[in-house]
């Protein structure tokens, strides 16, 4: 599961924000009511995976540093998002 295929699929639900949480399945926000996508549950190696899709390195040194770290990304044909990441 990748970052991009994840907000393609939040844009043709039309949710307005999407939650990815080790041990929980990737779940949008629809119409203020958070539903979960499926049933499958992300873990560590998949969350890493996709920091690894959005940031670059000078991102990663702050994320490893600071804990936290906010970001935008262009996704061709669907649209910009922005996102926190934190732990």
């Amino acid at each position: 599961m990748d970052i991009k295929t994840i907000f393609r699929s939040m844009v043709d639900s039309g949710a307005s924000d999407t939650f990815l949480k080790v041990g929980s399945p990737v779940s949008f926000r629809i119409d203020g009511m958070l539903e979960a996508q499926g049933q499958e549950r992300l873990g560590e190696k998949d969350i890493r995976k996709m920091i690894d899709e959005v940031l670059n390195d000078g991102q990663k040194k702050v994320f490893e540093n600071e804990r936290e770290i906010d970001f935008a990304l262009n996704v061709e044909g669907t649209g910009r998002f922005r996102g926190s990441i934190f732990h």
